[in-house]
């Protein structure tokens, strides 16, 4: 288990108790999309599944993991973001 995280908000801590592979499929940029699901809660009986897609670049021997996307109502993708703060003055 990670350690718990404190949301400065509603001061309660959550946890990631565990995740699952829910499938894999090449898109069109032979570029590897991977969900996983991460169960995480304020405890290990509570826990929600939380999807991530992993984008995989395979290259030779080795793949990186090009970009982690929170799919769902806002579809945020860290690599566009992170690219958006390093933009910034």
């Amino acid at each position: 288990m990670l350690p718990a995280a404190c949301d400065p908000i509603s001061n309660s801590q959550v946890g990631s108790y565990g995740h699952r592979i829910a499938g894999c499929q090449w898109n069109g940029d032979g570029l590897l999309l991977m969900r996983v699901e991460v169960f995480a809660g304020l405890g290990s009986s509570r826990t929600s599944p939380l999807p991530l897609d992993y984008v995989l670049s395979p290259s030779g021997q080795s793949w990186p993991i090009t970009d982690i996307r929170y799919p769902g109502e806002v579809n945020f993708s860290l690599r566009s973001n992170l690219q958006g703060l390093l933009k910034q003055p």
